[in-house]
């Protein structure tokens, strides 16, 4: 892949979301993608899941919004697939 695609991936922001936190976190895929591998290599389990993308730190922030309202609206929370 084009190393321009790269980093331009890697500055775009992600919105993850954990079940367990009941919460949104909101970071570049770059720091996103470190923190995993790190995790990983502590054998450290998270739960945070990426639920979006977005161009700028503004947009995620809209995107987190949408998402923690719609978690808000939901009764009970879900377990499993």
């Amino acid at each position: 892949m084009d190393q321009n695609k790269m980093s331009d991936i890697n500055e775009m922001f992600v919105v993850e979301y954990s079940v367990q936190g009941r919460c949104v976190h909101i970071h570049t895929v770059h720091e996103m993608l470190k923190t995993n591998l790190q995790h990983i290599l502590d054998g450290v389990s998270n739960d945070y899941k990426p639920v979006a993308l977005a161009k700028s730190a503004e947009e995620a922030s809209q995107q987190a919004d949408i998402i923690e309202d719609a978690i808000k609206k939901r009764k009970t929370p879900k377990t499993g697939y």
